[in-house]
């Protein structure tokens, strides 16, 4: 399984799980403009089979992280705070490597969103 990050014509930045959830993260006549796929880190089985319920949390939780890093606001250390603390009780290496992957998911949408002019330099 991959973590789906869709960033769409209205803006919004969607953490999808299954592709069938996607037409109801939708908006009525919103389109995808760009998807990043990235390998799921393996240990976010275990903790999913560990925890069926969590998983929905857990792609909120990534939006949100991959949010903080487009939008550049600091994080608000209360949301998700129960999630975080269980998924590093778990294990602080899954915590660690779905903020990683957040952050570099962020990075890439903000390249994609806002590209930076090439400076041409003339002799």
């Amino acid at each position: 399984m991959s973590l789906r990050i869709a960033y769409t014509d209205e803006r919004r930045i969607l953490a999808i799980a299954r592709p069938t959830d996607e037409a109801k993260l939708l908006k009525t006549k919103e389109v995808i403009v760009k998807n990043w796929y990235y390998k799921q880190p393996q240990e976010l089985e275990s903790f999913l089979k560990a925890y069926p319920d969590k998983e929905d949390d857990i792609l909120k939780a990534f939006a949100y992280w991959v949010m903080q890093k487009v939008m550049g606001f600091n994080e608000n250390q209360n949301q998700y705070g129960t999630l975080k603390r269980e998924l590093q009780n778990f294990s602080k290496r899954l915590f660690t490597a779905l903020r990683s992957i957040a952050g570099r998911i962020g990075e890439q949408i903000k390249k994609f969103i806002r590209p930076q002019k090439k400076i041409k330099t003339i002799y």
